[in-house]
């Protein structure tokens, strides 16, 4: 019996650990592992500078056939980016990205589904948005963006430090698009982004005391003795 209890009590607090990690005082997710919430955005340093500065997002197919378009850097506005991974298994990037051609903000909203979810982050198979125009200067017209899919995945957000050297902890997400525009450009367009982890996001009570019930009933079960023995 003390041996149920035992591993009842490990799997609750394995489980708790799992889905509630604040509930240990886990201001965010440990190294190599992260959970649905909001990240801060930043621009990748391996980015490299084809117009001014470092980037997060790269379009060259506005600009055939040069295939030098513009860059955006997602570190100049006041409010930083973020991509929102929500419990629902769906992602969105949001926020104000700078040209760094014509240094003028455009707005971002960029979905994520049909999310395959690991225990370091996830793999999106599908992704559109839009970009908008969002300075004083003459009004530019939306540009359209759909995820191209390389090796099944248009996204990939998973702590392992892709091209950071001597990091493979660090959030980082990368991926490919076409701008609507121009499909048949298929040039460099893709997210080139590091993250950090500002919240957490953790199921509702009820769902979560389900899966503790749950976990503590297995245990139980697998523990208690054969009565034909």
């Amino acid at each position: 019996m003390r041996a149920s209890l035992t591993s009842a009590i490990s799997m609750v607090v394995v489980a708790l650990g799992l889905f509630a990690p604040n509930l240990f005082n886990v201001s965010h997710a440990s190294a190599g592992t992260i959970f649905p919430g909001i990240f801060e955005l930043f621009n990748h340093p391996d980015g490299s500078a084809v117009s001014l500065g470092p980037y997060g997002l790269r379009l060259d197919s506005l600009d055939p056939p040069d295939g030098l378009g513009p860059t955006y850097s997602i570190e100049a506005d006041v409010n930083p980016v973020v991509l929102t991974w929500n419990l629902d298994d769906t992602a969105v990037i949001e926020g104000r990205i700078l040209n760094n051609t014509t240094g003028e903000f455009w707005k971002v909203e960029y979905h994520l589904t049909d999310l395959t979810v690991f225990g370091n982050g996830f793999m999106a198979a599908t992704g559109a948005g839009t970009l908008t125009y969002d300075d004083a200067g003459t009004p530019q017209p939306p540009i359209a963006l759909v995820g191209t899919a390389m090796e099944g995945s248009v996204f990939n957000f998973l702590a392992d430090g892709f091209r950071l050297e001597n990091d493979e902890m660090t959030p980082v997400g990368h991926g490919w698009m076409v701008p609507l525009s121009r499909p048949d450009e298929y040039t460099t367009n893709d997210w080139l982004i590091t993250a950090t982890q500002v919240k957490v996001f953790v199921p509702e009570p009820a769902s979560l005391a389900l899966i503790v019930l749950g976990l503590a009933s297995l245990a139980c079960r697998r523990r208690r003795p054969d009565a034909s023995a």
